[in-house]
């Protein structure tokens, strides 16, 4: 892309702000800022997470860019575009699956493309590709309950990709699983984008989770929420989970992170182990 121009899966926030009226105790409500100045530009096809501590507006953030509430202030523009509502151009995963009960496996898969109008041979074929992509082949026909956590989230985030949105918005959708699966997940995850190239936002309480899956992390200061501090993570892909954790350049990103969130001035330089050492070892797991 060059010069001004936007591509289709580009977002940017611009300045917002959202103002909740609440009641407290039987009161007259009082206004509560959950973003104030929120600024934040997501290229096409990028892998962005953001972190926060609780309460700050991350989930606030998502909503508006999903298009189910609006900003008080500011604008949000997906491909240029004012966000007028809800539409399929973006995705959207939540860590409580909202899987339909009733619907199988594949029935779920095929409720974005349902919405489309796309024929029925046609979106039993898509489903059958996206189901297949992520291994549940076997279980087409089982219903939600039939299922894993692991499985579940699996399904739920191929249901979300497969009417094609230009955007994956995704509200901690692994916090509900157990920790081996929520690496499972992550590497599946990294696995779907690079195949995909989707524009993924992220959000997540874990800095390792946050910083294992993005090219950028955006850290959010308290209520209200605004970008106090966007930290790139030049730790080149395909990433293995058990090998970038022990790797220093992890672990500095990790610890930029954390500090940045608990308000620790930065007192550290940084001594990368560079791309090809770390590609390197990436090899050397994989072999064994």
């Amino acid at each position: 892309m060059s010069g001004n121009a936007v591509a289709v899966g580009d977002i940017q926030i611009q300045n917002i702000s959202r103002i909740f009226n609440v009641a407290r105790g039987g009161k007259k409500k009082e206004q509560f800022t959950a973003l104030e100045d929120f600024s934040l530009d997501v290229s096409e096809g990028e892998f962005v997470t953001i972190v926060g501590s609780s309460g700050c507006g991350k989930s606030t953030l998502l909503d508006l860019v999903a298009g189910l509430s609006f900003p008080n202030t500011g604008s949000i523009l997906i491909g240029g575009e004012k966000i007028v509502g809800p539409s399929l151009d973006r995705g959207f995963v939540m860590q409580g699956y909202a899987l339909f009960p009733w619907r199988t496996v594949k029935k779920n898969v095929e409720f974005g493309l349902e919405i489309q109008k796309i024929d029925k041979k046609d979106r039993a074929r898509i489903a059958d590709e996206y189901i297949e992509m992520v291994g549940l082949s076997d279980f087409s026909d089982r219903y939600p309950h039939e299922l894993s956590g692991g499985m579940r989230q699996r399904v739920a985030i191929v249901r979300a990709l497969a009417y094609n949105p230009k955007i994956l918005l995704m509200d901690e959708p692994f916090a509900a699983v157990d920790a081996q699966t929520r690496e499972t997940l992550q590497e599946e995850l990294l696995r779907i984008w690079q195949k995909t190239r989707k524009t993924i936002v992220f959000i997540t309480h874990s800095i390792e989770e946050a910083v294992f899956l993005a090219q950028r992390v955006a850290v959010m200061t308290s209520s209200p929420g605004k970008v106090k501090e966007i930290i790139a993570v030049d730790i080149p892909y395909p990433r293995k989970l058990g090998v970038i954790k022990q790797s220093p350049d992890f672990q500095w990103i990790s610890n930029k992170v954390w500090k940045s969130l608990h308000n620790i001035k930065e007192d550290e330089q940084r001594e990368p182990i560079g791309e090809n050492h770390l590609e390197s070892e990436i090899d050397s797991e994989v072999v064994l």
